[in-house]
């Protein structure tokens, strides 16, 4: 049986007043996440933007990183459905950034739409 206080700093907390603060804490980082989403996503706009017009290693890398960490930390945050977009996003991405695919218009096409998809996607939960 848990004790019916908790002492700390010689305060004294109830356990629903504790709960109440680690729900609250847990609420402002799903919240502060999804706040991040806007500006994240004008990030990788830009940079999809710039390696339309030309095909940068250093950018590519960092659009890259920047999806794999969507991916990964979406479903976190509950949402499993951004996670999801990215990592498809990711895995067309990948091969033009380890050079094991040319950047054609086949696959340029077929990597813009997912990457719409995933700003559909993240437009969906933010707004």
């Amino acid at each position: 049986m848990l004790p019916s206080m908790i002492h700390k700093n010689n305060h004294s907390y109830s356990h629903k007043t504790m709960s109440d603060e680690i729900q609250s804490r847990i609420e402002a980082l799903f919240g502060a996440y999804r706040e991040s989403l806007p500006g994240l996503l004008a990030e990788l706009d830009s940079a999809w933007i710039s390696l339309s017009a030309q095909w940068d290693d250093a950018i590519a890398k960092d659009f890259d990183r920047k999806v794999h960490g969507i991916a990964g930390s979406a479903p976190t945050f509950d949402l499993v459905d951004v996670g999801d977009a990215a990592k498809k996003l990711e895995l067309a991405f990948k091969p033009l950034v380890t050079k094991k695919s040319s950047f054609d218009e086949v696959l340029f096409n077929d990597t813009h739409q997912l990457f719409l998809e995933l700003k559909e996607t993240i437009s969906s939960k933010v707004n």
